[in-house]
């Protein structure tokens, strides 16, 4: 989780003192780290530093994961998106 823009005093922290963004840069974390086949994952980027999205999209790219989601953010699904259904 370090490299998810996490400061190293959040290892220090209570999770019930994080903000929204670090709740969820950790339940992501959490994701790439499972062995699942796959993953869906709804709007995951929502509250999301930038500079953690471009972490993220790094490591998805790196995993190589099988990963459905719906997400507004243009750029993170150009950027991983394969087969990309608009609505």
């Amino acid at each position: 989780m370090g490299s998810f823009v996490a400061a190293g005093e959040m290892f220090d922290r209570l999770i019930e003192t994080f903000s929204q963004g670090q709740l969820e840069t950790v339940d992501l974390t959490r994701f790439l780290l499972t062995d699942a086949d796959m993953q869906i994952w709804d709007e995951p980027l929502n509250y999301i530093a930038m500079l953690s999205r471009d972490q993220i999209e790094a490591a998805i790219v790196a995993l190589r994961l099988a990963i459905t989601f719906v997400e507004h953010y243009s750029r993170f699904v150009d950027n991983i998106g394969i087969d990309v259904i608009g609505l």
